[in-house]
């Protein structure tokens, strides 16, 4: 069996999940899926992918999926992009990590195979470890922080939108810690790759309001 037929249907690969009918008949009366929605689509078919081709599937798995998805709910694609897959799955290149919604989600299986003993990852430790060094002022956005699944969705979100733009500062503000983190590591990333993983950066004001949140943790 080809790749593509093996995922060609979406359909019966959904309808495993116990909330894929139900979210399959919804999003096409609507046309659209909601937050709620695309997740149930996401976890099933990145849980699909992994039984059939193990927790680090090649990209050609991923951007089958995503292509046999936007063919069997068309109203899912975006119309701006040249694949119309883009918010789902974009592959890496030239030392860039992949991204999308099902990137995302695979991601976050794999951190969760990888818990050690201690039921730790050595990411997991490093924030520890550097919330531990914050002064108290500084732990109030640590505290507030999500998970790294939600930091995932929330940032490939904003790569695809720009409004409503409270919804945009909103996730802005709970990827905050997360965003420094990833900026202060060992091998920091350049602005170019800064701004392109987080392009409402450059969004009117936001550098203002984000100007405290973002930098001053960094002092």
């Amino acid at each position: 069996m080809t790749l593509f037929r093996r995922f060609k249907d979406i359909r019966g690969i959904l309808s495993k999940d116990p909330k894929g009918p139900k979210t399959i008949a919804d999003i096409e009366k609507k046309r659209s899926a909601n937050p709620s929605e695309r997740k149930v689509i996401v976890h099933t078919l990145v849980n699909h992918m992994i039984d059939v081709y193990g927790a680090n599937p090649h990209f050609s798995v991923k951007e089958v999926m995503a292509e046999n998805l936007m063919e069997c709910f068309p109203f899912l694609k975006d119309p701006l992009g040249p694949t119309g897959y883009e918010a789902w799955y974009i592959r890496g290149e030239h030392g860039k990590p992949a991204t999308g919604y099902l990137e995302a989600r695979l991601r976050y299986q794999r951190m969760l195979m990888s818990v050690d003993q201690r039921g730790q990852t050595g990411h997991a430790r490093k924030r520890q470890q550097q919330q531990q060094k914050q002064p108290e002022s500084k732990k109030k956005i640590a505290e507030n922080a999500v998970s790294d699944q939600e930091v995932d969705e929330m940032t490939v979100w904003m790569q695809h939108n720009n409004s409503p733009s409270e919804k945009v500062k909103n996730y802005m503000l709970k990827t905050t810690h997360a965003r420094y983190l990833w900026i202060r590591d060992e091998e920091r990333p350049s602005v170019g790759d800064i701004l392109k993983k987080y392009p409402r950066l450059l969004e009117p004001g936001m550098v203002k309001f984000h100007t405290v949140d973002d930098f001053s943790i960094a002092c």
